[in-house]
Protein backbone atom coordinates (compact mmCIF):
# COMPACT_ATOMS: atom_id res chain seq x y z
CA UNK A 1 0.00 0.00 0.00
CA UNK A 2 2.95 2.28 0.28
CA UNK A 3 3.82 2.53 -3.26
CA UNK A 4 0.02 3.47 -3.63
CA UNK A 5 0.19 5.86 -0.84
CA UNK A 6 3.57 7.18 -2.71
CA UNK A 7 1.79 7.98 -5.61
CA UNK A 8 -0.83 9.70 -4.57
CA UNK A 9 1.06 12.47 -2.59
CA UNK A 10 3.48 12.82 -5.80
CA UNK A 11 0.30 14.12 -7.60
CA UNK A 12 -0.31 17.43 -7.93
CA UNK A 13 -3.44 17.38 -5.44
CA UNK A 14 -4.47 16.12 -2.28
CA UNK A 15 -5.36 12.52 -1.88
CA UNK A 16 -9.10 13.44 -1.59
CA UNK A 17 -10.41 13.23 1.79
CA UNK A 18 -11.42 11.09 3.92
CA UNK A 19 -7.81 8.83 2.82
CA UNK A 20 -6.43 6.05 5.41
CA UNK A 21 -3.39 4.18 4.35
CA UNK A 22 -1.11 1.76 6.93
CA UNK A 23 1.81 -0.09 5.25
CA UNK A 24 5.83 -0.10 5.88
CA UNK A 25 8.02 3.02 5.74
CA UNK A 26 10.98 0.35 6.40
CA UNK A 27 11.52 -3.16 6.01
CA UNK A 28 13.13 -5.24 9.29
CA UNK A 29 17.10 -5.20 8.62
CA UNK A 30 19.39 -8.46 8.97
CA UNK A 31 21.80 -6.11 11.34
CA UNK A 32 21.62 -3.20 13.43
CA UNK A 33 21.78 0.40 11.48
CA UNK A 34 23.38 3.80 12.39
CA UNK A 35 20.78 6.51 12.50
CA UNK A 36 21.58 7.93 9.66
CA UNK A 37 21.42 4.98 7.65
CA UNK A 38 17.84 4.94 9.06
CA UNK A 39 17.62 8.62 8.07
CA UNK A 40 18.35 8.16 4.55
CA UNK A 41 16.04 5.02 3.55
CA UNK A 42 13.16 6.59 5.58
CA UNK A 43 13.20 10.73 5.31
CA UNK A 44 11.72 11.08 1.88
CA UNK A 45 8.65 9.42 2.58
CA UNK A 46 7.81 10.44 6.22
CA UNK A 47 8.81 13.93 4.82
CA UNK A 48 5.94 13.25 1.82
CA UNK A 49 3.44 11.95 4.79
CA UNK A 50 3.71 14.80 6.75
CA UNK A 51 3.45 17.48 3.72
CA UNK A 52 -0.15 16.03 3.60
CA UNK A 53 -0.93 15.54 7.61
CA UNK A 54 0.71 18.89 9.12
CA UNK A 55 0.24 21.20 6.01
CA UNK A 56 -2.96 22.84 5.68
CA UNK A 57 -2.11 25.32 3.06
CA UNK A 58 -4.82 28.63 1.91
CA UNK A 59 -4.59 27.65 -1.61
CA UNK A 60 -6.11 24.12 -0.74
CA UNK A 61 -9.35 25.68 1.68
CA UNK A 62 -12.38 24.36 0.04
CA UNK A 63 -10.38 21.75 -1.84
CA UNK A 64 -7.97 19.83 -0.35
CA UNK A 65 -9.17 20.58 3.39
CA UNK A 66 -12.35 22.80 4.81
CA UNK A 67 -12.80 23.87 8.27
CA UNK A 68 -13.70 20.83 10.92
CA UNK A 69 -10.89 18.38 8.86
CA UNK A 70 -8.22 16.30 10.51
CA UNK A 71 -5.39 14.40 9.78
CA UNK A 72 -2.97 12.24 11.88
CA UNK A 73 0.49 10.21 11.74
CA UNK A 74 1.68 7.34 13.62
CA UNK A 75 5.28 5.86 13.36
CA UNK A 76 5.67 2.85 15.30
CA UNK A 77 8.02 -0.01 16.00
CA UNK A 78 7.31 -3.10 18.43
CA UNK A 79 11.02 -3.77 20.01
CA UNK A 80 9.82 -6.84 21.99
CA UNK A 81 6.60 -8.67 22.09
CA UNK A 82 4.89 -6.66 24.74
CA UNK A 83 5.96 -3.13 23.83
CA UNK A 84 5.44 -0.54 20.85
CA UNK A 85 7.00 2.73 20.65
CA UNK A 86 5.73 5.03 18.49
CA UNK A 87 5.98 8.64 17.37
CA UNK A 88 2.67 10.88 15.86
CA UNK A 89 1.32 13.54 14.79
CA UNK A 90 -2.37 15.27 15.09
CA UNK A 91 -3.33 17.98 13.01
CA UNK A 92 -5.91 20.36 12.11
CA UNK A 93 -6.77 23.26 10.14
CA UNK A 94 -5.52 26.99 12.27
CA UNK A 95 -3.77 24.97 15.11
CA UNK A 96 -0.39 24.28 16.26
CA UNK A 97 0.87 20.50 15.51
CA UNK A 98 0.53 18.05 18.29
CA UNK A 99 3.86 16.22 18.25
CA UNK A 100 3.56 13.04 20.84
CA UNK A 101 5.69 10.28 21.76
CA UNK A 102 4.27 6.83 23.61
CA UNK A 103 3.97 7.37 27.48
CA UNK A 104 6.02 5.57 29.91
CA UNK A 105 2.60 4.55 32.11
CA UNK A 106 1.05 2.30 29.34
CA UNK A 107 2.97 -0.42 30.47
CA UNK A 108 5.88 -2.05 33.01
CA UNK A 109 7.59 -2.71 29.44
CA UNK A 110 7.01 0.36 28.16
CA UNK A 111 7.94 2.24 32.15
CA UNK A 112 11.30 0.44 31.63
CA UNK A 113 12.47 0.88 28.36
CA UNK A 114 11.04 4.62 28.29
CA UNK A 115 13.93 5.52 31.66
CA UNK A 116 15.03 8.61 33.22
CA UNK A 117 17.90 9.29 30.30
CA UNK A 118 15.17 8.99 27.44
CA UNK A 119 12.61 11.15 29.22
CA UNK A 120 15.73 14.06 29.88
CA UNK A 121 16.39 13.79 26.13
CA UNK A 122 12.64 14.21 25.58
CA UNK A 123 12.61 17.72 28.06
CA UNK A 124 15.46 18.73 26.04
CA UNK A 125 13.45 18.79 22.98
CA UNK A 126 10.75 20.44 24.13
CA UNK A 127 8.40 18.09 24.99
CA UNK A 128 6.50 17.90 28.41
CA UNK A 129 3.92 14.80 29.85
CA UNK A 130 0.44 15.78 29.29
CA UNK A 131 -3.00 14.71 28.54
CA UNK A 132 -4.94 11.45 29.69
CA UNK A 133 -2.86 9.04 27.93
CA UNK A 134 0.72 10.85 29.66
CA UNK A 135 2.25 11.17 26.52
CA UNK A 136 5.26 13.29 25.97
CA UNK A 137 3.59 15.94 23.72
CA UNK A 138 4.73 19.25 22.30
CA UNK A 139 3.14 21.78 19.97
CA UNK A 140 4.78 22.75 17.23
CA UNK A 141 3.95 25.85 14.24
CA UNK A 142 2.46 23.77 11.11
CA UNK A 143 5.21 23.81 8.86
CA UNK A 144 5.19 24.59 4.79
CA UNK A 145 4.03 21.73 2.95
CA UNK A 146 7.76 21.72 0.87
CA UNK A 147 9.29 22.68 4.32
CA UNK A 148 8.21 18.65 6.27
CA UNK A 149 11.68 17.52 5.79
CA UNK A 150 13.09 18.89 9.18
CA UNK A 151 9.90 17.73 10.85
CA UNK A 152 10.76 13.97 9.18
CA UNK A 153 14.09 14.22 10.54
CA UNK A 154 13.36 15.33 14.33
CA UNK A 155 10.59 12.21 14.57
CA UNK A 156 13.01 10.09 12.69
CA UNK A 157 16.01 11.22 15.66
CA UNK A 158 13.18 10.45 18.02
CA UNK A 159 12.76 7.17 16.84
CA UNK A 160 16.60 6.39 16.46
CA UNK A 161 18.65 8.59 19.49
CA UNK A 162 15.75 8.82 21.95
CA UNK A 163 14.01 5.36 22.09
CA UNK A 164 16.86 3.51 20.65
CA UNK A 165 15.07 2.12 16.81
CA UNK A 166 17.87 0.36 14.76
CA UNK A 167 16.55 -0.87 11.77
CA UNK A 168 15.93 -4.81 13.45
CA UNK A 169 11.99 -4.17 13.43
CA UNK A 170 9.61 -3.05 10.72
CA UNK A 171 8.91 0.78 11.29
CA UNK A 172 5.65 1.00 10.17
CA UNK A 173 3.15 3.64 9.36
CA UNK A 174 -0.55 5.12 9.77
CA UNK A 175 -1.63 7.67 7.93
CA UNK A 176 -5.24 9.48 8.01
CA UNK A 177 -6.66 12.59 6.03
CA UNK A 178 -9.91 12.84 8.16
CA UNK A 179 -13.45 14.33 8.02
CA UNK A 180 -16.09 15.17 10.31
CA UNK A 181 -18.30 15.33 8.24
CA UNK A 182 -20.00 15.35 4.88
CA UNK A 183 -18.09 12.59 3.23
CA UNK A 184 -18.19 11.23 0.13
CA UNK A 185 -20.83 8.85 -0.56
CA UNK A 186 -18.64 7.17 -3.52
CA UNK A 187 -15.34 6.34 -0.78
CA UNK A 188 -16.81 7.07 2.72
CA UNK A 189 -18.30 3.16 3.52
CA UNK A 190 -14.86 1.83 2.69
CA UNK A 191 -12.68 3.63 4.79
CA UNK A 192 -11.89 2.10 7.68
CA UNK A 193 -13.03 3.15 11.10
CA UNK A 194 -10.56 2.51 13.56
CA UNK A 195 -11.37 5.03 16.67
CA UNK A 196 -14.76 6.59 17.73
CA UNK A 197 -15.31 10.16 19.25
CA UNK A 198 -18.58 11.84 20.89
CA UNK A 199 -18.98 13.75 17.60
CA UNK A 200 -18.66 10.31 15.67
CA UNK A 201 -21.27 8.78 18.20
CA UNK A 202 -23.59 12.03 17.88
CA UNK A 203 -23.52 11.08 14.16
CA UNK A 204 -24.43 8.00 14.06
CA UNK A 205 -26.81 7.89 16.38
CA UNK A 206 -28.80 11.22 14.67
CA UNK A 207 -28.28 9.65 11.01
CA UNK A 208 -31.12 6.87 12.45
CA UNK A 209 -33.08 9.55 13.38
CA UNK A 210 -32.93 9.05 17.43
CA UNK A 211 -33.32 11.76 20.00
CA UNK A 212 -30.29 12.04 22.21
CA UNK A 213 -29.27 13.80 25.79
CA UNK A 214 -25.94 13.55 27.05
CA UNK A 215 -25.19 10.93 30.18
CA UNK A 216 -23.89 11.80 33.32
CA UNK A 217 -19.88 11.38 31.82
CA UNK A 218 -21.16 13.63 28.93
CA UNK A 219 -17.48 13.04 27.60
CA UNK A 220 -18.45 9.16 27.18
CA UNK A 221 -22.02 9.18 25.36
CA UNK A 222 -25.25 9.46 25.48
CA UNK A 223 -28.71 8.89 26.26
CA UNK A 224 -30.98 7.92 23.22
CA UNK A 225 -34.55 6.82 22.12
CA UNK A 226 -36.74 5.97 19.63
CA UNK A 227 -40.06 5.27 19.41
CA UNK A 228 -40.47 5.26 22.73
CA UNK A 229 -37.30 2.97 23.47
CA UNK A 230 -34.59 4.65 25.67
CA UNK A 231 -31.11 2.90 25.50
CA UNK A 232 -27.91 3.93 26.28
CA UNK A 233 -24.56 4.22 24.23
CA UNK A 234 -21.20 4.86 25.89
CA UNK A 235 -18.01 4.98 24.43
CA UNK A 236 -15.01 2.41 25.74
CA UNK A 237 -11.91 1.24 25.35
CA UNK A 238 -9.67 4.69 25.82
CA UNK A 239 -7.30 4.68 23.21
CA UNK A 240 -3.83 5.27 24.25
CA UNK A 241 -2.12 8.89 23.17
CA UNK A 242 -5.44 10.04 21.31
CA UNK A 243 -7.53 11.52 23.74
CA UNK A 244 -11.14 11.82 23.30
CA UNK A 245 -10.86 8.75 20.92
CA UNK A 246 -12.06 5.14 21.80
CA UNK A 247 -12.08 1.31 20.37
CA UNK A 248 -15.04 0.37 21.00
CA UNK A 249 -19.07 1.32 21.96
CA UNK A 250 -21.41 -0.38 24.51
CA UNK A 251 -25.20 -0.34 23.76
CA UNK A 252 -27.65 -1.42 26.36
CA UNK A 253 -31.30 -0.87 27.15
CA UNK A 254 -32.87 -1.97 30.40
CA UNK A 255 -36.43 -2.74 31.17
CA UNK A 256 -38.07 -3.94 34.56
CA UNK A 257 -40.39 -6.74 33.86
CA UNK A 258 -41.99 -9.60 36.37
CA UNK A 259 -39.79 -12.03 37.10
CA UNK A 260 -42.27 -14.63 35.10
CA UNK A 261 -42.57 -12.55 32.48
CA UNK A 262 -39.48 -11.67 31.80
CA UNK A 263 -38.19 -14.87 31.42
CA UNK A 264 -41.13 -15.78 29.49
CA UNK A 265 -39.34 -12.84 27.26
CA UNK A 266 -35.34 -14.13 27.37
CA UNK A 267 -36.38 -17.40 26.22
CA UNK A 268 -38.52 -16.25 23.26
CA UNK A 269 -35.73 -13.81 21.89
CA UNK A 270 -32.42 -15.32 22.94
CA UNK A 271 -31.54 -17.00 19.81
CA UNK A 272 -32.65 -14.44 17.33
CA UNK A 273 -31.07 -10.90 17.98
CA UNK A 274 -28.08 -10.74 15.77
CA UNK A 275 -24.92 -9.71 18.12
CA UNK A 276 -26.68 -8.76 20.92
CA UNK A 277 -27.10 -10.22 24.24
CA UNK A 278 -30.13 -10.46 26.19
CA UNK A 279 -30.46 -11.90 30.13
CA UNK A 280 -31.99 -10.35 33.66
CA UNK A 281 -29.09 -8.24 35.38
CA UNK A 282 -28.57 -8.27 39.20
CA UNK A 283 -31.67 -5.72 39.70
CA UNK A 284 -34.30 -8.39 37.91
CA UNK A 285 -34.83 -6.07 35.05
CA UNK A 286 -34.71 -7.09 31.54
CA UNK A 287 -31.14 -6.36 29.96
CA UNK A 288 -30.50 -5.79 26.10
CA UNK A 289 -26.65 -5.26 25.00
CA UNK A 290 -24.64 -5.27 21.94
CA UNK A 291 -21.04 -4.25 21.82
CA UNK A 292 -18.90 -2.68 18.89
CA UNK A 293 -15.66 -2.93 18.34
CA UNK A 294 -13.49 -0.79 16.11
CA UNK A 295 -10.06 -0.84 17.67
CA UNK A 296 -8.31 -2.65 14.52
CA UNK A 297 -9.88 -1.75 11.71
CA UNK A 298 -14.19 -1.74 10.47
CA UNK A 299 -15.64 -0.24 7.69
CA UNK A 300 -17.82 2.38 7.64
CA UNK A 301 -20.49 -0.29 6.10
CA UNK A 302 -19.67 -2.41 8.67
CA UNK A 303 -20.04 -0.21 11.74
CA UNK A 304 -23.58 1.06 10.12
CA UNK A 305 -24.95 -2.80 9.41
CA UNK A 306 -24.30 -3.27 13.41
CA UNK A 307 -26.41 -0.05 14.29
CA UNK A 308 -28.54 -1.29 12.02
CA UNK A 309 -28.74 -4.30 13.94
CA UNK A 310 -28.83 -2.88 17.35
CA UNK A 311 -32.44 -1.27 16.03
CA UNK A 312 -33.48 -4.04 14.47
CA UNK A 313 -33.03 -5.66 18.02
CA UNK A 314 -34.75 -2.84 19.80
CA UNK A 315 -37.74 -3.19 17.82
CA UNK A 316 -37.69 -6.80 18.28
CA UNK A 317 -37.27 -6.72 22.18
CA UNK A 318 -40.02 -3.96 22.06
CA UNK A 319 -42.78 -6.13 20.38
CA UNK A 320 -42.55 -9.08 22.60
CA UNK A 321 -43.26 -6.65 25.38
CA UNK A 322 -45.89 -4.69 23.72
CA UNK A 323 -47.13 -8.68 23.08
CA UNK A 324 -47.09 -9.33 27.14
CA UNK A 325 -47.64 -5.75 28.93
CA UNK A 326 -49.36 -4.34 26.32
CA UNK A 327 -47.03 -1.39 26.66
CA UNK A 328 -43.28 -0.66 26.94
CA UNK A 329 -42.14 -0.63 30.68
CA UNK A 330 -39.79 2.25 31.36
CA UNK A 331 -36.51 2.03 30.97
CA UNK A 332 -33.54 2.04 33.95
CA UNK A 333 -30.61 3.37 34.01
CA UNK A 334 -27.59 1.46 35.21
Amino acid sequence: MADALLDLLNMPTTPGRPFEDDGVVMPASDAPLLPMQVWSQCEDLVAAHLAQVCAWPEQGRGRSWRPGDYSFYILEFEPQKDLKLFVQFWSEPGEKVLMEVCSPQSSPAATAWLSGSVREALAERGFEPGGEAGNFVKAIDAPDPSATAGLAREALAILTECLGYDGRQPLTYLFCLGRRDGERADDAASILVRSLTLADLESLITAAGHSLQPLKDPARGFLASTQGVAYSAVLNSPQEGRPGHFGGLQLSAFAPVPESLSLAVVARLALDLPCARLGIDADGDLALMQTVVVEGGITRQNLALQFGFWQQNLERVKQVLLQHFGKVPGVVLH
